[in-house]
């Protein structure tokens, strides 16, 4: 062994094992800094799988959104539930409210808006999709009472003659309103069902019917034809307002500006 062999071999055996340390904690650290790049992109992914599976095998995700729906709403507080509208509509009976559209798979939401503030609000369940249909039809519960959208027929509440507005027209539709007491806050109440994506068989004849009796007043036809839509169909939207009825009937588009829209 060389002189030179003699001095550099140990050298060289103490320093190989320090330069593993360091390599290796070098590379734990890269390793750490692209863990912690990637969680904001990881957790995103995470909560992103976790809707996709809740809104396709499920309507969790929706109802919690429309739990936090009120009337007297703060309009800044329920866009960031809801986010932004895709249509907003000027009322025709008073210029200063108006009607924003929010549509997702499972129903359109119809917010009544003046001065920032949400006067009410109208939630129409539409049919599902294929890829959303194991999660069963969307049926969400209507406030203050014990039942579910499209699941009993309009008879099934007792009719307080309280009014009601129909159209086989513009837009297939019929709605009746019944006054909450005290524990629900004096609002108003409103139940009916429209056609705006799946026809339902005679509805558009019975509300014909119904129409016709009421132009020419005859209250024996006008009562049949009446209860005739109220024990055949069962409500498929619901709301809650401080409005009349002129105004939720307003708020509801017709089928050719739901088309245009959505």
């Amino acid at each position: 062994m060389s002189p030179t062999e003699s001095v550099n071999s140990p050298v060289t055996s103490r320093l190989k094992p320090k330069w593993r340390v360091l390599r290796s904690g070098a590379l734990y650290t890269v390793g750490l800094m692209i863990a912690f790049g990637n969680f904001n992109d990881t957790k995103d992914l995470t909560i992103s799988l976790y809707e996709w599976g809740t809104t396709h095998f499920t309507h969790q995700a929706e109802l919690n959104r429309l739990e936090q729906l009120d009337v007297g709403n703060f309009l800044a507080y329920t866009e960031t539930v809801f986010g932004i509208p895709q249509v907003v509509k000027a009322s025709r009976l008073d210029t200063e409210l108006q009607y924003r559209y929010y549509k997702t798979d499972k129903y359109l939401l119809t917010l009544q808006v003046k001065e920032q503030r949400v006067l009410g609000y109208l939630v129409q369940a539409l049919s599902l999709e294929n890829q959303f249909n194991t999660a069963g039809p969307f049926s969400p519960p209507v406030p203050f009472t014990e039942r579910t959208l499209d699941n009993a027929p309009l008879a099934t509440l007792p009719f307080a003659d309280e009014g009601f507005a129909l159209d086989n027209h513009n837009l297939v539709y019929f709605l009746e309103r019944h006054p909450l007491a005290a524990d629900g806050l004096y609002l108003n109440l409103y139940l009916g069902i429209t056609e705006y994506d799946t026809p339902h068989p005679g509805l558009s004849q019975t509300l014909g019917e119904l129409d016709e009796a009421l132009v020419f007043g005859e209250e024996i036809q006008t009562l049949e034809s009446l209860n005739a839509v109220r024990e055949r169909y069962a409500p498929n939207f619901y709301g809650l307002s401080e409005l009349d009825n002129p105004y939720m009937a307003e708020s509801l588009l017709t089928r050719h500006e739901f088309n245009a829209y959505f």
